[in-house]
């Protein structure tokens, strides 16, 4: 199917002049695009999840590393600073991440809950891996569950009105 340039009429593909006005500049039909296809909640909270403790790895990595060529530059007191520096750094990067996440939905506190327990699964496997004590990994779970909750609460007062899911 073709369109007439000049009365906008459909005409089929074959016909040389448009019947309607005998004009024959003809323009192809727009096909409607495809919608895109929607993302499942497990998906969108397994990239944010991993997301979230690649960040915090990677700030505690860099941290680390920074603190290390600090020391061996005889800062010792700016290495001390900076590898303390996750302490703020973490609960901050966990108000904003969880503040973001849940405002995007019209129920904060479900998905930010669900978004919790994905990240406290992944965070207790990447705990296990530093062979740590469980009982550090409890109260760095329960700290990152306080700053998830401030998150969720700055996010609820603050969302858009038109959120969707």
């Amino acid at each position: 199917m073709k369109t007439c340039a000049e009365c906008q009429s459909p005409v089929p593909g074959a016909v040389l002049a448009c019947p309607a006005c005998g004009c024959g500049v003809f323009a192809e039909a727009s096909t409607p695009d495809a919608p895109k296809r929607a993302e499942s909640d497990l998906a969108t909270l397994a990239k944010w999840a991993i997301g979230y403790v690649l960040s915090v790895v990677l700030l505690g990595v860099a941290t680390a590393i920074l603190a290390q060529m600090l020391l061996r530059s005889g800062s010792r007191a700016a290495a001390q600073g900076i590898a303390t520096s996750p302490v703020m750094l973490v609960p901050l990067l966990t108000v904003l991440f969880f503040a973001y996440f849940a405002s995007r939905y019209r129920n904060p506190f479900m998905r930010a809950g669900a978004l919790y327990l994905a990240i406290s699964v992944l965070g207790f496997g990447v705990h296990l891996l530093g062979r740590e004590p469980v009982s550090a990994y409890l109260g760095a779970a329960v700290y990152t569950l306080v700053c998830a909750l401030i998150g969720t609460v700055i996010a609820f007062f603050f969302r858009p009105k038109g959120v969707e899911a």
